[in-house]
């Protein structure tokens, strides 16, 4: 991360030190006079107003020496977060550039306002298991990673809201006034609203019917047990007739071949026959095999006519079989 982060901020410092692609002269004569403007209103005192101008100078015209004239606006209008944050950009933009005294500059201008610097913690307790929960500062949303760590802020009144499909909107203004301090901030647990409850549950089937369902399910599981027993059975009587028939392929074979080679084409053709025969009785072994196991299963899983109210309902099952080259098998799939 820090890799990328580093070529990230060296395209940037790029972007400083040669024109921009298609940079009108018209953009650059605006930021010079947004520039100019700054610093007149910076001298008059109007530290707030020269720092917009400078930021909108920055937008049309990037450069290091901008954002420190940003930056130092900003901390005699006494945003010190925002001054900061700018000091701390123009540091390693001109670290990248090789502008080692505004490196240093920067450096100690940002280091002497980290002491100063407001923050607000905003702390969310169990709301953070919500699903769709959010919150909101001055109307943007705070990032969840931000929940729970103590983020630099300028001094004023922040309005935070919290809020998450079927619950009620939390909401309290926070005055954060005093300087290297944390204002710390719980959200409380969200209420839901009144229309989200949960929906009425089905009404209990009578025992009767559930006596009548239970029986159903319980022919239907050794229906599907006896389909199952005939599938294993003639799955097993296949893979039984493949396996003598690969068998006496192979002794036909093994009569007209030698240790590594065969004499005849035919008896070439009756070891690939006999080869093939063998993984098709693999195949339907394996496939019998699972079948009759599974019928079996079904069989002694029937759900019983007599079974109380607290036994849960039966639920379908689902076969599905499997061959692989290989092999084979049978997918028995439901719940009980």
């Amino acid at each position: 991360m820090k890799f990328f982060a580093a070529i990230a901020l060296l395209l940037v410092a790029v972007s400083f030190s040669v024109p921009v692609l298609g940079q009108s002269d018209a953009g650059k004569a605006a930021a010079e006079s947004l520039f100019q403007e700054g610093k007149k209103l910076l001298d008059e005192g109007k530290h707030l107003e020269a720092a917009k101008k400078f930021q909108a100078s920055q937008r049309l015209d990037p450069g290091i020496g901008t954002l420190l004239y940003t930056a130092d606006a900003f901390e005699k209008a006494g945003k010190l977060a925002s001054a900061w944050a700018n000091f701390r950009e123009a540091q390693d933009l001109a670290q990248l550039a090789g502008q080692q005294q505004r490196v240093e500059v920067a450096n100690e201008r940002a280091g002497k306002l980290e002491p100063r610097l407001s923050k607000l913690q905003i702390d969310v307790a169990s709301n953070q298991k919500i699903k769709g929960f959010e919150v909101k500062r001055n109307g943007e949303i705070v990032s969840d990673a931000l929940w729970g760590n103590a983020t630099p802020v300028d001094p004023g009144t922040y309005q935070l809201e919290a809020s998450a499909p079927g619950y009620a909107t939390w909401s309290k203004a926070i005055e954060v006034n005093e300087e290297g301090k944390t204002k710390a901030v719980e959200i409380p647990s969200l209420e839901k609203q009144a229309g989200a409850e949960k929906l009425p549950t089905e009404p209990a089937m009578p025992a009767a019917a559930r006596s009548d369902e239970v029986a159903g399910a319980s022919t239907g599981y050794k229906v599907a047990a006896i389909g199952l027993t005939v599938v294993g059975v003639a799955g097993l009587g296949v893979g039984s007739y493949f396996a003598v028939d690969a068998k006496g392929k192979n002794d036909d074979a093994s009569a007209n071949c030698g240790d590594t080679t065969c004499s005849t084409q035919a008896a070439a053709d009756l070891t690939s026959q006999a080869l093939t025969s063998s993984h098709v009785a693999t195949a339907t072994f394996a496939v019998g095999g699972a079948a009759l196991a599974g019928g079996v299963l079904m069989w002694l899983m029937a759900p019983s006519a007599e079974a109380d109210d607290a036994r849960p309902q039966a639920r379908p099952i689902h076969v599905l079989p499997v061959v692989a080259h290989n092999g084979g098998g049978l997918w028995i799939g439901g719940s009980w």
